[in-house]
Parts: structure tokens; C-alpha cells; sequence
């Protein structure tokens, strides 16, 4: 997904997943697995990953998950599902643009 900011015409990139809360958290270990993988093999940082998740407990899987794996360069942002519906992704743009200013998206 491309998207700009405010009166800015500068395009940011993001990857964005609509999580059901229907994976396990093997099938979240191989997912960060090979998105870490290929950052590796290609020697480059994806966009960010924006997962939107139906509740707190997938939250906390997915983020213990990032951490067993040692998946420290993954860009993964994880928003609620209630959040998106009240404020859009709004609330996420700091995350966004400072990933964004480590890394170069375009």
C-alpha cells in the first residue's frame, strides 16, 4: 500500500495483513521466519508490516513469537481491529514515519 502525509506528495510504503486470529503460533514462527529470511538474502529491510488483529491475545502471540525468533529487523506494527475502525491507521503514523526515516522505502 502506498500512502502520503499530510500536504507532503512524498509516498511511504507498507505491507498490510488482516489477521483473523486463525494461525497458530508455528504458522506465525514460519511467516517471520521467511520474511526475515529474504530481508536477509536480498540485503534489505521490507516496508512496514502493519498487522491488523481481531484482539490482545494475538497481539502478544505474534510479539512473542518476534522475539523467539530474534526477528529484531522485522518492521511489524500491530494495530486492533476496534482502533482501525475508530481512527483508521492515524495512530500508527509515528511508528510508520520513524521506520521510515531508518529506512528508505520508495
Amino acid at each position: 500500500m502506498l500512502y502520503t502525509v499530510g500536504d507532503s506528495s512524498r509516498p511511504y510504503r507498507l505491507l498490510l495483513e488482516y489477521d483473523r486470529g486463525t494461525t497458530s503460533a508455528r504458522e506465525y514462527e514460519q511467516k517471520f521466519a521467511a520474511y526475515a529470511d529474504y530481508q536477509e538474502e536480498a540485503q534489505t529491510i521490507l516496508p512496514p508490516i502493519v498487522m491488523v488483529v481481531q484482539s490482545k491475545h494475538t497481539a502478544t502471540t505474534i510479539e512473542s513469537v518476534l522475539r523467539e525468533i530474534q526477528a529484531h529487523l522485522l518492521p511489524v506494527v500491530m494495530l486492533l481491529e476496534e482502533e482501525v475502525a475508530r481512527t483508521g491507521i492515524r495512530s500508527i503514523l509515528p511508528q510508520l514515519l520513524h521506520f521510515a526515516s531508518l529506512f528508505s522505502f520508495l
